[in-house]
């Protein structure tokens, strides 16, 4: 994936019949990302936030 705005266009699509958007987007999160969740993900947005300032 090359840019963010990549990664967002995944979620544009629907998912299968039968999976619901949190395991949908976990899915992308697994695929497209080194994060196994999205709460892995924002633990690490605020960390790298707090290193900042």
């Amino acid at each position: 994936m090359k840019s963010l705005e990549e990664f967002e266009g995944k979620f544009n699509t629907a998912p299968a019949n039968g999976v619901t958007k949190e395991k949908y987007a976990q899915g992308i999160i697994r695929t497209y990302t080194e994060f196994k969740n999205i709460d892995e993900m924002k633990d690490k947005a605020i960390e790298f936030c707090a290193e900042e300032y």
